[in-house]
């Protein structure tokens, strides 16, 4: 319920692409020939493009996932992730220097915390696209890649 009402203020709105994400999954799993399935990514690779716009999230919801110290402790790794009804993916950021007000924000942060975030989709290190929805060692890798501008503990209290 506490999340329902954050979700309900994200901008572009979380509970939509939740929604492209369910439909883009149910799909997903008909069996499809390559063909088909080469052209049903296409579609909603576009549908995906076009939902973000510029890349800006603002007000997103989701569980610390993996909270981790890198290169001798200059910077941290956080994955978040977002568990919803039929839509669930991942949301990573790869290194927030240890210098940065951000880390700051991040470090009473434990796994488990549900969390808001805000920041500027990003390509990831093995993908050109700011969704990943592609096939790796037999799992659907489903993220979002991030730079965060903004992630704070959500209260829990009603």
């Amino acid at each position: 319920k506490i999340t329902d009402s954050v979700v309900a203020e994200s901008i572009p709105s979380q509970k939509k692409f939740n929604e492209i994400q369910a439909r883009y999954n149910q799909n997903e799993k008909k069996s499809m020939t390559e063909l088909e399935k080469a052209e049903f990514n296409k579609s909603y690779e576009k549908e995906f493009n076009e939902f973000f716009k510029d890349g800006y999230v603002k007000k997103w919801c989701a569980k610390v996932d993996r909270i981790e110290s890198l290169n001798s402790g200059t910077a941290a790794y956080v994955r978040l992730s977002c568990d919803f009804p039929e839509a669930e993916y991942a949301v990573d950021e790869m290194l927030i220097p240890a210098d940065s007000e951000l880390y700051k924000k991040i470090m009473p942060l434990k796994s488990g915390d549900v969390v808001v975030f805000s920041g500027k989709l990003v390509s990831g290190d093995y993908s050109k696209k700011i969704v990943d929805l592609t096939t790796s060692y037999g799992y659907k890798n489903k993220k979002l890649y991030i730079d965060f501008t903004d992630i704070e503990k959500m209260s829990t209290k009603e």
